[in-house]
């Protein structure tokens, strides 16, 4: 398969933002603080009621922010994932991926568009 110079960036700074991280996790954590913040819940029943009810679901936000991964920096939204560090493989970090990194890992599938 012949690859276009786009498809080779996004997947050269794919490989970049995922090389000190073991394996990565989409969606939201109990255990994340920031993804706790995110959703304004403070530890206890409510928000395991939510969550369990289906009221919590990560659909993502539009952002210009860079994604933690692809470093992207196009608008679009831009969703809750974990990493664990290849350092320990204990400390477990927040991150906030674009949807090009969410199809890539899920399906392989590289953006039409990457920058």
């Amino acid at each position: 398969m012949e690859y276009s110079d786009s498809d080779k960036r996004f997947m050269a700074a794919f490989s970049n933002g995922i090389k000190d991280i073991h394996v990565v996790s989409d969606g939201f954590s109990w255990n994340c603080p920031e993804c706790l913040n995110n959703y304004d819940i403070c530890c206890g029943h409510k928000g395991e009621h939510m969550y369990q009810n289906g009221e919590i679901v990560d659909k993502g936000s539009f952002s210009h922010n860079a994604c933690d991964i692809c470093g992207s920096k196009l608008g679009g939204n831009r969703f809750s994932a974990h990493g664990v560090l290849d350092t320990d493989h204990k400390e477990i970090v927040h991150l906030e991926v674009c949807v090009d990194c969410i199809m890539y890992m899920a399906n392989g599938d590289l953006p039409e568009v990457w920058e």
